[in-house]
């Protein structure tokens, strides 16, 4: 690309300095050729015009290319400029810097050109014996900020005034952008000897890399990572994303290093023309989990690999480079997602059932850090994915009317899923490709899958570890004899909690019964399901089990055809038993007589078998073994300290779990009915006045947006700043360390962030930052720095019911749409009570709003009220009904009918109950009366 942009650049000098003149000389017309002033223009005179604007242009541009070529030979630190010529000379510098590059090539050429054929030359003959830019200088990139820079040819951003002390006429703040292509001095130092220089060059991005792990790899310290981002700035948006293929630049390292082959790896890598291969377990009869045949198992990666398909980076597992791991550990990414997704669902449930007024539970600011940290780790396509592949395996089954063969493993990653079978297959479904013994489905694939509601085959597939290969190593519990969990009681309730919240998580969760014993108790209630059954005596579970045993005995039909059968999917529902503590004799046999595949009862056993997952280590460093220590992995688990931290959040989430809320003044007199609101002006969505404040104003109803900013918006991880801006906002007077910590980042990731943060906020009309430097150790925003959220909370101050109608209306107007609407999964997870309080508040002036207008026969105002409350606040009950009478009120029979129908429907899909005031509306307004109920 450098080299295309080089000859790209050389092209247009050429051609705007050489062919220009000679366009000018052909078709142009001199001005002695205009002929008599007095005659009739026959447009000679016009086009005589032109062509002496032509020639001053020309003469322009081609006098800022000799400077700017003087400016690069020279390396000046303060280039020349030339007056009046401001955006010409940019121009000129933009291309000279291109052409001149060490992979450009050489111009050949005219005399108009030579100067810059010359200086070309010598950059190219120079290119391999030249001191590396920290003893040469510095260019300016776009972008570049003296913090910056510091960082990334200094080690550290705030070494700063080093660079400014060497460039004194140049430079004055750390966080303002400097001129492209200006060229710095650096801070003076000891010339490195011959063999401490290191040359710049490339480095393909393999499958577990990251910039900290290229830098210590490559730059001989993990520190140094902001190097390799800033020489690959056009590339790389997100310093913690990059992708598996990509070509990266090493700067040049001014210190002595080994030699690359000395240097052992940070961690296990795929070279990327090789397939990702793990050598499969010698199987038995003994063993049916084990493969059978000696077919390499290939993930989904490896077969991206040999198709040349790009692949993302798989999420990092390493305590080196994820600042999620001291507080997650070793829980997998879909495993985060399917704990997330059931949090979700349990706050929305909360929602729905909250009273006007109160506001939802919500946990304590440090255990909130975990649901933040979830939010990094979790992978939510992930789980999408493997359920697309399941239901469309399970669709296959049914219209087939063949069982599917035994699976031996999955191998789930960012690329897809390979099903790796126990005995050999056939050809499998589109889009599933065959690799070897595995079907895959590759992420690309799956995209154009519909969704299906279709049963699954394999709901008992639970996730054991990482393997070697980066995948996530997955078995279906039913394939195999019980599977035996060894290892300390601590990581064998690690390791149970783990199956267990991910098993009663899942996307299928209702299509299996699952049954633990034993274990942390307060957790499994905690984090799992209702339908998950916990009990502390074996033998109870046992005898649960034996009456599905006895059931489906008397039942030839296979249990695996049931199971994907839509209208009988629930009598081969799958039956899945973890007992944690390991049992007595009596009971393992029992266990291993009960537990079989063909009825659809499987379950994990703690102790030692024939199929045996063996834990050593710690919580926060363990490895594991599957298969007699053939199969090394990583496992999954969730340390003591993450399930007391998930526990309280579930605990949370409780529908009862409501609280005072400090917008609502309790018994307040209702003087919400005795004023009248503003009028036609302020009643349409359509006609929102926007927003167009002086100074930075974020917006959180709606789309997030900082607007009236003073400095220009950052050309990456704009997202991340005004996330970075909410929360300063949220916490005034806060410190680095906490910052770091509630948001899960990495402490430099933190630091380049506010840098882009400031710039962008820039200052007010006094020069004062709005965002100033912490030097007192504390971080705040300027005072003039607020957003909608705030300016909302100054209308509700007295108390939401103690309003009147007018300020409802401005408290409504700021709402654009649902609190937070587009931000990113696995961001703003630290602000979910903020979002909570968002849309209550929304809602319960909605609510009182549109009452109101009823009351005041204004039905004009009481659909704008609901309306706009409905955007913050989708399908909530208690606006739908408002709705309803509105529409009654206004003999608007269809539309009422449509909103009941919305109303009941939308409680069957969530599998809700109405609320009795709801029941009592939809039945006044359709039925004219509440029916009759029982005296009691």
């Amino acid at each position: 690309m450098t080299r295309l942009r080089a000859i790209g650049a050389a092209l247009a000098l050429v051609l705007i300095v050489v062919a220009a003149p000679l366009a000018l000389l052909v078709w142009g017309v001199p001005v002695t050729r205009v002929g008599n002033l007095l005659r009739p223009d026959d447009g000679s005179a016009l086009l005589a015009v032109l062509t002496v604007l032509g020639w001053l242009a020309w003469a322009a541009f081609t006098a800022s290319v000799v400077i700017e070529a003087i400016n690069v030979v020279a390396r000046r630190a303060v280039p020349l400029r030339l007056p009046m010529l401001g955006g010409l000379q940019a121009i000129a510098g933009a291309l000279v810097f291109a052409a001149l590059s060490p992979s450009g090539p050489a111009v050949a050429a005219s005399p108009a050109v030579s100067a810059v054929a010359a200086v070309a030359d010598e950059v190219a003959r120079n290119a391999d014996t030249e001191a590396p830019a920290e003893v040469a200088g510095y260019l300016v990139r776009p972008g570049d900020d003296l913090w910056s820079i510091a960082e990334q040819v200094l080690g550290e951003g705030r070494l700063w005034h080093q660079l400014a002390d060497a460039n004194p006429d140049l430079l004055a703040n750390p966080t303002v952008d400097l001129t492209p292509g200006t060229r710095l001095v650096l801070p003076s130092g000891p010339e490195p000897s011959h063999h401490q220089v290191a040359r710049s060059h490339t480095v393909t991005v393999k499958r577990g890399d990251t910039l900290s792990g290229l830098a210590e790899k490559h730059l001989g310290d993990a520190d140094k990572w902001p190097r390799i981002y800033r020489a690959n700035d056009d590339r790389i948006d997100d310093p913690d994303l990059i992708d598996i293929g990509w070509k990266l630049v090493i700067p040049a390292s001014s210190k002595a290093s080994a030699p690359q082959q000395q240097r052992p790896p940070r961690k296990p890598v795929t070279t990327v023309d090789a397939p990702t291969i793990e050598q499969p377990t010698p199987s038995s009869e003994a063993t049916p989990a084990a493969s059978t045949t000696a077919t390499p198992v290939v993930s989904a990666s490896s077969v991206a690999q040999q198709s040349a398909e790009p692949q993302p980076e798989a999420p990092s597992t390493s305590a080196s480079s994820d600042p999620a791991w001291p507080l997650l550990g070793g829980l997998g990414a879909a495993a985060a997602a399917m704990i997330l997704t059931g949090v979700g669902l349990a706050r929305a449930g909360q929602l729905r059932a909250r009273p006007l007024g109160r506001r939802i539970a919500h946990p304590p600011v440090d255990v909130r850090r975990y649901e933040t940290a979830l939010g990094r780790r979790e992978r939510p396509d992930s789980p999408e994915l493997l359920e697309k592949a399941l239901r469309h395996l399970g669709a296959h089954a049914h219209e087939t009317g063949r069982t599917l063969p035994r699976l031996d493993r999955v191998l789930l990653d960012d690329v897809g899923v390979a099903f790796h079978w126990a005995q050999p297959v056939g050809e499998p479904p589109a889009p599933f490709q065959r690799a070897g013994s595995a079907w895959v489905l590759s992420a690309r694939s799956a995209a154009r899958l519909s969704d299906s509601a279709h049963p699954v085959p394999f709901p008992a597939l639970v996730t054991l570890g990482r393997a070697q290969s980066g995948a996530w190593l997955m078995v279906d519990l039913e394939s195999s004899p019980p599977l035996s969990l060894s290892g300390s009681r601590s990581l064998r309730h690690a390791a149970a909690a783990a199956m267990a919240v991910e098993l009663s998580c899942s996307p299928w969760a209702a299509e299996l019964c699952l049954t633990v014993v034993g274990g942390d108790e307060m957790f499994v209630r905690a984090a799992c399901s209702e339908l998950v059954r916990f009990t502390g005596d074996a033998e109870v579970a046992l005898d649960a089990l034996q009456a599905v045993a006895n059931e489906r005995s008397d039942d030839e039909s296979p249990t695996a055809l049931l199971r994907v059968d839509p209208d009988r999917a629930e009598a081969g529902a799958a039956h899945v038993v973890l007992i944690v503590d390991q049992p007595t004799e009596q009971q393992r046999a029992r266990i291993d007589e009960l537990l079989d595949r063909d009825l659809g009862i499987s379950g994990v056993v703690a102790g030692a078998g024939a199929w045996t997952l063996t834990i050593d280590g710690t919580e926060e460093s363990a490895t594991a073994t599957l298969d007699a220590g053939d199969l090394p992995i990583v496992p999954q688990l969730i340390p003591a300290h993450t399930r007391a931290a998930i526990g309280t959040i579930f605990a949370a989430t409780d529908p009862g779990a409501h609280q005072p809320s400090g917008w609502w003044v309790e018994q307040a007199s209702d003087n919400v009915r005795t004023l009248v609101p503003r009028r036609t002006d302020r009643l349409s969505v359509d006609e929102h006045r926007p927003d167009d404040p002086d100074r930075p104003y974020l917006r959180l109803f709606g789309p997030i947006d900082l607007i009236g900013a003073a400095g220009p918006q950052p050309a990456r991880s704009r997202r991340q700043c005004e996330e970075y801006c909410a929360w300063l906002l949220e916490n005034p007077n806060s410190t680095a360390t906490r910052m770091t910590s509630e948001l899960v980042v990495a402490e430099t990731t933190r630091r380049s962030n506010m840098s882009r943060l400031r710039s962008w906020l820039g200052h007010d009309r006094d020069g004062q930052p709005y965002l100033p430097e912490a030097y007192s150790g504390r971080i705040s925003l300027h005072p003039e720095v607020g957003s909608d959220w705030q300016r909302m909370q100054t209308l509700i101050a007295p108390g939401l019911n103690r309003l009147t109608a007018e300020t409802l209306v401005d408290v409504l107007e700021l709402v654009r749409g649902a609190p937070l609407a587009d931000a990113a999964p696995g961001q703003w997870r630290w602000a979910e009570e903020l979002r909570t309080d968002m849309a209550s508040v929304a809602r319960d002036a909605g609510v009182l709003l549109t009452r109101w207008a009823i009351d005041h026969r204004d039905l004009d105002l009481a659909r704008w009220a609901a309306a706009r409350a409905l955007l913050a606040a989708p399908e909530d009950e208690l606006l739908l009904v408002e709705r309803i009478h509105t529409e009654h009120l206004a003999g608007n029979t269809g539309e009422v009918e449509r909103l009941v129908r919305w109303v009941t429907s939308q409680a069957r899909v969530l599998g809700v109950d109405l609320a009795p005031e709801t029941i009592d509306a939809c039945q006044q307004v359709m039925e004219g009366r509440t029916r009759p109920r029982a005296a009691r």
